[in-house]
């Protein structure tokens, strides 16, 4: 029976190194697969970590961007405010100009027309009965190439005038002449204003 035993125990001794190996084998195969499954979880968490980081640093240039164009937009809209209000006091600079100041006016701008035959003048809606009479356009006529008929008044309540140039029309009325300059020198205007 010893040597019964001795088999035994023999079989006992190398199933006990069997599982010795075994588990060592194992316990390194989890090992390995949990120091890379860790380092793979490690290396996601900073991959998330970086997104996040760059889609808060996106946020941020964004938002930084909206309120720069915000404020860029507020400011453009008092500039244009105040560009309103400035061309509104001129109109009512310009309407409220004594006889003399609105025939010195005509007058310049009638001898700067390209005109060489006769014309008619239209005085605006909004202006007095007298401020334009057929003694005055006689006047400035002798200056001129071309004769001044006094015709009606325009439809509307516009200050200013308008010469008919046998249905060609030259626009001289107020608001009409300010709509005209700031088209054409807005942006110089503002500049000079806000620079």
């Amino acid at each position: 029976m010893d040597a019964i035993d001795k088999i035994i125990e023999q079989i006992n001794e190398h199933a006990l190194e069997e599982r010795a190996l075994y588990e060592k084998e194992n316990v390194q195969k989890i090992d390995t697969t949990m120091a890379q499954q860790l380092k793979t979880a490690e290396q996601e968490h900073q991959k998330l970590l970086e997104k996040q980081l760059q889609t808060t640093k996106n946020k941020y240039k964004q938002l930084r961007s909206r309120q720069q164009v915000e404020v860029r937009q507020e400011t453009l809209v008092e500039k244009q405010g105040y560009l309103d209000r400035l061309f509104d006091e001129a109109y009512e600079l310009m309407s409220g100009w004594t006889t003399d100041e609105t025939r010195d006016f005509a007058e310049k701008c009638l001898k700067a027309l390209p005109v060489e035959r006769d014309v008619t003048l239209l005085a605006g809606g909004g202006m007095p009965e007298n401020i334009f009479t057929e003694e005055w356009l006689r006047q400035v006529s002798k200056e001129l190439p071309y004769n001044i008929r006094l015709g009606g008044k325009t439809a509307d309540q516009n200050k200013g005038f308008i010469v008919d140039d046998q249905g060609v029309q030259y626009n001289f009325l107020y608001r009409d002449l300010l709509t005209e300059v700031r088209a054409q020198a807005g942006n110089e205007i503002t500049r000079q204003l806000f620079d």
